[in-house]
């Protein structure tokens, strides 16, 4: 479960099963652009290397745990697949308890392309790991218009949870 020591290759969209029961911890410790809570390690965490679909318009992609483990989890995102250092810059985003104690990231990703998850628990989680499933989504915003006469372009799901009504991917509020 090192990053070292090889990650479970994955690839496309769809949901993926994770375990961090026996995982130890590695990768940075000092990130800033993973500081949640005012902390900033994954512990006990295991390592993927994704490639991105092709067939994504947006090129912008949504990992989550979401209301798919009970564990209180943590998700960093590199650009690439080599491991990363403290300070890395490839770091394209890190989320913790983005729902409750899950985790959601949204970041760029160009087709055919290679990008390293670490996926652990929060440094204040209780539990000492377990399994759960992420999902990684093509994110397609659209036109969300509310009652009140505004428009927000966001996702359906997103438009959804607002109370709006989705008007259809790929589409705007200029419409």
């Amino acid at each position: 479960d090192d990053c070292a020591s090889g990650t479970s290759a994955i690839g496309g969209t769809g949901a993926f099963p994770f375990d961090t029961t026996t995982a130890t911890t590695d990768g940075p410790t000092q990130d800033p652009g993973c500081v949640q809570f005012g902390q900033v390690g994954l512990p006990n965490d295991v390592w993927y290397t994704w490639e991105a679909p092709c067939d994504c318009a947006s090129g912008v992609f949504r990992l989550e745990t979401c209301g798919q483990t009970d564990l209180d989890t943590k998700v960093a995102v590199y650009d690439g697949c080599a491991c990363p250092a403290e300070n890395d810059p490839r770091l394209l985003d890190c989320n913790d308890d983005a729902c409750a104690y899950q985790s959601r990231v949204d970041f760029a990703a160009a087709g055919g392309q290679q990008y390293l998850i670490q996926m652990g628990n929060s440094p204040f989680a209780a539990d000492a790991g377990g399994p759960g499933t992420f999902t990684i989504e093509c994110v397609v915003q659209g036109a969300c218009c509310f009652s009140d006469g505004s428009c927000q372009e966001l996702t359906q799901g997103e438009c959804a949870a607002a109370g709006g009504s989705f008007a259809g991917e790929d589409t705007d509020c200029a419409m």
